[in-house]
């Protein structure tokens, strides 16, 4: 799986990039930690950016990466919520196949926000590790290693807002 984050320009405005960045990296590291296979490109590292894309754009480069299908996690902060985590997951034609999302209303402030949403995803993907949408390495081929994430969203960034 291609494995993309999204920031709306809603959290945008409301939030700072490090709740993005550090919402986005924490569900990568779940998936990880569970053997999911996600593929990383090798120049682009994995896509963090707050340009809207197609879906088809962004579907472009997972085929690219050799990725058979796309997860694409959008990190919100509605008017109504302090974070909402939305993930969706595609086959490699494009369909939707599921989609999962958890978010946090209520609180004097949003400080355990992070926190809290990412766990209530968690729970809610954790039915799907293993089934269609979020395969598992067999044998620990290394697709999912560190080693393939350089980190290198600027680079993801900019090829983003070129597409």
């Amino acid at each position: 799986m291609y494995y993309a984050a999204f920031r709306t320009s809603a959290h945008i405005a409301r939030s700072s990039p490090e709740i993005f960045h550090g919402v986005s990296q924490d569900l990568l590291d779940y998936l990880k930690s569970k053997g999911v296979r996600i593929v990383a490109d090798p120049e682009r590292g994995v896509l963090e950016t707050s340009d809207q894309m197609p879906t088809e754009s962004i579907m472009r480069l997972a085929k690219l990466a050799g990725a058979s299908g796309l997860l694409l996690v959008t990190v919100d902060r509605p008017a109504a919520s302090w974070l909402k985590i939305t993930v969706q997951s595609f086959d490699e034609s494009g369909k939707l196949l599921w989609e999962e999302n958890a978010d946090k209303k209520s609180g004097l402030n949003g400080k355990s926000a992070p926190h809290d949403v990412g766990e209530k995803i968690k729970s809610k993907l954790a039915p799907h590790i293993g089934k269609e949408g979020l395969p598992v390495d067999s044998g620990g081929s290394g697709s999912s290693s560190s080693s393939s994430y350089p980190g290198n969203s600027a680079k993801a960034s900019v090829l983003a807002r070129n597409l």
